[in-house]
């Protein structure tokens, strides 16, 4: 279904000349976290902050947005519909209540899954840090401690920079709850790490920040099996020889998200939201997560459904 061509893949491995980077060694450094770096794959996996506009989409068939619900709202506050944008955009379904409705013949709904069943003898758990996680899913990590019993914990990832406090917080939290030490794997040590009966866990929270990460695609190609990701099934579209997605038909949508833009345009400088309406400047512009308020922003999204409004 997904036929990438060759000018997509010369576009995917030349992302740094053209994607959409302002000249300063900031930005550079912002778009060069780990869970940020860029990597290929099928489905060409692409950040939407990478295109300067709209008409530039249109140079891929399809693209697979690496884009957690923070710079969704962003991309969608900034382009209500899809005017002459004749790309097919790959969004996970967990993130459909933020698509306006005006986008929906453009988007293919998409669910994360495993090729291969993760084994009762799991026994090393690898913790993805979210970058800026101010809250972590106790429960999921509950849950998976009666599950499965662990005796070894890695954690891998990046904390933001300006709020590292979040990192050792997110790390102590889960250390607690899994009784255990954890030892941390740095950016070239996730490459050459094989480890048998283990999985790779990333908290809910941080597709605030991410939906498609660096270091669980690099991870997972090495055979640790995401256990947030559904099991097999036949029509797995494989991206790694461990994971791929199946692609989801959702029901027809109650009532149109657009109201979450809405209500933007309206209590945007109440709250201190201005950074939303702000023309996208670079790839994953950590910048504007520095503005706490942006970021609970996206989290009440994330938690309620768009209950707030």
């Amino acid at each position: 279904m997904f036929n990438q061509t060759r000018d997509e893949i010369y576009l995917l491995n030349t992302i740094d000349r053209w994607r959409n980077l302002q000249d300063s060694q900031e930005d550079y450094e912002d778009i060069h976290t780990l869970n940020a770096q860029d990597y290929i794959s099928s489905l060409n996996p692409i950040f939407l902050t990478a295109f300067k506009n709209l008409e530039s989409l249109n140079n891929f068939s399809f693209i697979q947005s690496r884009d957690g619900i923070l710079d969704l709202i962003h991309f969608f506050n900034l382009y209500r519909e899809p005017r002459h944008t004749l790309t097919k955009i790959l969004i996970n379904s967990k993130f459909s209540h933020i698509i306006p409705n005006k986008w929906l013949s453009n988007i293919i709904f998409y669910e994360d899954r495993r090729t291969k069943d993760i084994s009762p003898e799991t026994n090393t758990l690898v913790y993805e840090s979210g970058f800026r996680n101010d809250s972590i899913d106790e429960d999921s990590l509950y849950k998976l401690t009666k599950k499965y019993k662990f005796d070894r914990l890695f954690i891998t990832g990046e904390a933001l920079p300006k709020r590292t406090d979040l990192f050792h917080k997110e790390v102590s939290k889960c250390e607690e709850i899994l009784n255990l030490k954890s030892k941390y794997l740095t950016r070239n040590s996730i490459f050459s790490f094989t480890e048998e009966n283990s999985i790779l866990y990333k908290d809910n929270y941080s597709d605030i920040m991410f939906s498609k990460s660096f270091v669980s695609r690099i991870l997972s190609t090495n055979g640790v099996l995401p256990v947030n990701y559904s099991g097999p099934i036949k029509d797995t579209i494989c991206d790694t020889p461990y994971t791929g997605i199946n692609l989801v038909t959702l029901p027809e949508p109650q009532s149109d998200p657009l109201k979450i833009y809405e209500w933007l345009d309206n209590n945007h400088k109440k709250y201190q939201l201005e950074d939303l309406f702000e023309q996208l400047d670079n790839t994953n512009n950590t910048r504007k997560f520095y503005f706490d308020s942006t970021y609970q922003f996206a989290k009440s999204i994330f938690e309620n459904n768009n209950k707030f409004y």
